[in-house]
Order: structure tokens, then C-alpha cells, then sequence
């Protein structure tokens, strides 16, 4: 019975509710599921794990149908990468090897959630992460990235099975880089050996230091990284027969404005926002990203859309602008569909 018992526990890592969101319903912690894999003895010796993340707490996100308000995913305890990091210790007990490598993952995503807003549910575990080789002289080689997403339409489909598999696709993919730099796999990409030293670390933008925002129009991701938006003149228009919006640079001779064409997004009254697809979705940095303000808990949310209800929510019959109605959405391949929940800082694009 005792086995029975030790083995359970290896497969599940137990449900622990996080303190001070046991009573919350819209934040809902999630176990891992242990994946059974015969992976042997594996050629690292130790790991660490090092956080880059667009949030330290937050996995994903539950949205379901006529609801306007989703449901966070957060560890069952503590951070992001502590999280990983138990459940690494706790399912690779025997594997580890005292003559490998120490290796470091630094984790640049890392989410799931749940899509059910629309006719098919689906479901969704995405990582990306850095590899690196800790040599004894403290110096760090830079052995490759591991970047996989899994996709299911399978409502039934947990996200603890689906994070299990990519972790250990992690292992597999780190251990296979110790025996050859030229490891192949379907989901990774391979880049060549550097050194760590040598290797120049991202800057923190401006953006993501600054609490006040200068109103213009940013038409680049880089104008938005700077907080320097290249128009700061102009007016807005809303057509309601096509529910979308345009915006027009005014000038000294030509008062009506100019159209302007590209568009990233803008700050107005210190409210930021992300152009789509002739719409505008309220932003707001959220601890080391920028999530939609749907995604904010109301309590804590600073963009309350207020430039949104004035130049278009007073010309519709829905005055909130994180309805469903004014959900947007990601397209993958095979035409599938994922609400977008934030944005990604090293593509500028919408992401979930």
C-alpha cells in the first residue's frame, strides 16, 4: 500500500489553494499532472530557473460564454518559477545525474487557459524557454531555446497534462543539447553555441518604467516601447455603421486632419490603448507586461477606458468596453481562434 500510496504522489502534485484566493472565484490555481516517462539516467547533474516572464503569478486565463469577466490561472503556491522548479525536483527524482551538467532554463513564456466563448472550446499550454549550460568557472554557455505550443479541441483536455508534456519536452530537448548542439525536434529552434558574457541582455524600455504617458498616436511598437508617440496632434472618428474607428492628425493648415495609416496604438489622458483591426483596446502594464484591462482585476485596474466611453461608447448601445462584444482575437493555424489576453513585448503583437 505504501508504493500505491508513494506513487500517487509522484503522479499528482496535490491542489494547494493559495491564501487569500480561496475565497476568490474569478482566480483558480492549477496542478500539474505527472507525465510517466522512462527517461533514464539524463546527462544533467542540477537546474535553476531564472524568471523573464510577462508575469510572475499569472499562468492564463479561463474565458467562458456570456461571461465578461475571465477567470485567472495562478500557481497552486508561490511564483511562477517556483512552481516549475518543485515540480522539476519532484518528477525527476532518479533521473538527475551527480557526473552531468548544471544547467540553467531561463523562462521567456510560460502560460495556459481555456477558450469556451465560442462554438469550440479550446485549450492551449505554450513555453519558451532559454538554455544554458553553468560551467565551473561561473562563466554560462548558451546551448539553445526550447519554444512549443500545444493546442487542443478536446474540452476535456487538462492543462496540467498539456504544461507536464512541455516540461518534459524541456528535459528532453536540454539533455539531447548536453550530448550534441545538433539536437532536432518539431517544436524547437536551434541556434549556435555563445557565451553568456558575450551575449547582450535586453534593456528594460521605457515604457514598461513610466506611470505617466504623453498623449499621441504610436505607429510603431518602438514608439510605444519609448513612450514617444510620433503624433500628437489629432482627432478621432467613429462610424457606426461599421463599428470602427479612424484617427486623423490635424496640422496648422489642414484643420479636418490627415488619415493616418499605420497605427500600433495610443495614450490619451494617461489611458493607453492598442489599435486593432479598426477598434482600440484599453491596455495597462501589469507586473513585468502589458495585459488588455479586461484581464485586470476590476479592483486593481487603472484603465478604465474613460477616452473609449467618450469618442465611442456614448455612440453605441453598449457602453462597456470590456464586453464580449468588443472581444479580440487571435488567429492560429488551422483557423482557429484564442481571445487575446495580452501583448507580446518582443513581437508588439497581440498574444494569449
Amino acid at each position: 500500500m505504501n508504493k500505491i500510496h508513494v506513487s500517487i504522489l509522484y503522479i499528482i502534485i496535490t491542489l494547494i489553494v493559495v491564501k487569500g484566493y480561496s475565497q476568490n472565484n474569478n482566480v483558480k490555481p492549477l496542478e500539474i499532472m505527472h507525465t510517466i516517462n522512462r527517461l533514464g539516467k539524463l546527462n544533467i547533474k542540477s537546474f535553476a530557473i531564472e524568471n523573464k516572464l510577462p508575469s510572475t503569478y499569472i499562468i492564463g486565463f479561463f474565458n467562458k460564454k456570456n461571461s465578461n469577466t475571465p477567470t485567472k490561472i495562478i500557481p497552486p503556491n508561490g511564483t511562477i518559477s517556483d512552481y516549475v522548479l518543485d515540480y522539476l525536483k519532484s518528477a525527476l527524482q532518479g533521473h538527475l545525474n551527480s557526473e552531468g551538467e548544471n544547467i540553467k532554463f531561463i523562462l521567456n513564456e510560460f502560460s495556459a487557459g481555456q477558450d469556451s466563448s465560442q462554438e469550440e472550446t479550446l485549450s492551449y499550454a505554450k513555453l519558451n524557454a532559454d538554455v544554458f549550460e553553468t560551467l565551473p568557472t561561473g562563466d554560462s554557455t548558451y546551448l539553445g531555446t526550447y519554444d512549443s505550443t500545444i493546442i487542443s479541441q478536446n474540452q476535456n483536455t487538462g492543462l496540467g497534462g498539456q504544461i507536464s508534456d512541455l516540461l518534459f519536452g524541456l528535459i528532453k530537448f536540454s539533455n539531447g543539447l548536453l550530448i550534441s548542439t545538433s539536437a532536432k525536434g518539431t517544436n524547437t529552434f536551434i541556434n549556435s553555441r555563445i557565451k553568456l558574457k558575450n551575449r547582450q541582455e535586453p534593456t528594460q524600455n521605457r515604457i514598461t518604467k513610466e506611470t505617466t504617458y504623453p498623449t499621441g498616436i504610436y505607429t510603431s511598437f518602438k514608439q510605444f516601447l519609448d513612450d514617444a508617440p510620433a503624433i500628437t496632434s489629432f482627432r478621432v472618428s467613429f462610424d457606426t455603421k461599421t463599428d470602427s474607428v479612424a484617427f486623423f492628425k490635424i496640422d496648422s493648415k489642414d484643420s479636418s486632419g490627415t488619415a493616418i495609416d499605420s497605427i500600433w496604438g495610443l495614450a490619451a489622458g494617461n489611458e493607453l490603448y492598442k489599435y486593432s483591426n479598426g477598434s482600440i483596446v484599453p491596455i495597462e502594464k501589469l507586473d513585468n507586461g502589458f495585459f488588455l484591462s479586461k484581464y485586470v482585476d476590476p479592483k486593481l485596474r487603472k484603465n478604465h477606458a474613460s477616452f473609449w466611453r467618450n469618442n465611442i461608447g456614448n455612440k453605441t448601445d453598449t457602453h462597456n468596453p470590456f464586453d464580449n462584444k468588443y472581444n479580440v482575437t487571435v488567429k492560429i493555424k488551422n483557423g482557429l481562434e484564442f481571445q487575446a489576453t495580452r501583448i507580446d513585448m518582443r513581437t508588439g503583437n497581440l498574444t494569449f
